[in-house]
């Protein structure tokens, strides 16, 4: 199968002739002044119609070529008897044109099918990428893929599918107001669409009550992630907090978290305006 891609002449309807006779067994196709037109990779027809522009199919050769050379008006790196034509003897003077041919359009469906299915999609056999964004892609084969972004959706049937985390996830709450004091509940709790398991925890705010720490609780389903005196607590004056220490690592796909403000009792309403985040990556 060939992946050959041919070019086309610069302009339509190109048309020059032969300066000196080309012999069957001739490698340079010399013309008048019509190598210009020429781009290469690509492919002439010699001989197709006679001086009176009458067909002349037991002449017509196809013939392609690698290189131009516009100072002598050469060709060159030829290959002679293309598209089922047969090698011949052409003369001075015989009509040289420029036009699509079956090996432009075959030598095409080839080129393009090395990397496409029948549905138009991509193919990747035994390949290696390094930055692949895609809506829609068919490995009919083992490949290694080291970024892919999937825009829209992953699917795979009748596969087997490994190297992919399924369980990356992280949890956010946002909250924006002031809290004078311990409150429970504050905000709808967060459905976790997969399983896994926690790594750590930060929480952020701009400002805090500038004397006492305030404490927060995480919660599963209800019940807090801590162990009695471990809960994240942001020291005052400070602005943040990050924990690993988790007596509740785990979590399923369908588990709710939620998240509690535990004190002090008294903060005069300056804390407020603070991030949660539980990573698991």
């Amino acid at each position: 199968m060939s992946v050959n891609l041919w070019e086309a002449t610069s302009y339509n309807y190109y048309q020059s002739s032969l300066v000196t006779g080309f012999t069957s067994g001739a490698s340079i196709l010399c013309l008048p002044s019509g190598a210009s037109g020429l781009v290469a990779p690509g492919i002439l027809i010699i001989d197709q119609y006679n001086n009176s522009g009458i067909l002349t199919n037991s002449l017509k050769e196809y013939v392609s070529f690698t290189t131009v050379t516009t100072g002598q008006d050469e060709v060159s790196g030829l290959t002679r008897g293309l598209a089922g034509s047969s090698v011949q003897t052409h003369t001075i003077g015989a009509l040289i044109e420029g036009g699509l041919t079956a090996t432009h359009w075959g030598d095409l469906v080839d080129f393009i099918q090395v990397g496409h299915g029948a549905g138009g999609t991509h193919i990747i056999s035994t390949a290696t990428i390094n930055y692949l964004e895609t809506k829609h892609l068919s490995l009919s084969s083992f490949a290694s893929v080291a970024v892919l972004n999937v825009s829209k959706s992953f699917r795979a049937s009748g596969a087997s599918i490994t190297g992919i985390r399924d369980n990356y996830i992280t949890v956010k709450f946002s909250f924006l107001g002031s809290l004078s004091g311990p409150t429970t509940n504050l905000q709808t709790p967060i459905v976790v669409p997969i399983s896994g398991t926690w790594n750590w925890i930060n929480i952020t705010s701009p400002t805090v009550a500038s004397a006492a720490s305030v404490i927060f609780d995480i919660n599963k389903n209800g019940v807090s992630i801590f162990d009695s005196g471990t809960r994240p607590s942001i020291v005052g004056g400070g602005t943040f907090v990050s924990t690993a220490s988790l007596a509740t690592l785990n979590f399923t796909r369908g588990d709710q978290f939620s998240w509690d403000f535990d004190g002090p009792a008294d903060v005069d309403g300056l804390i407020k305006d603070f991030n949660i985040f539980l990573h698991n990556n």
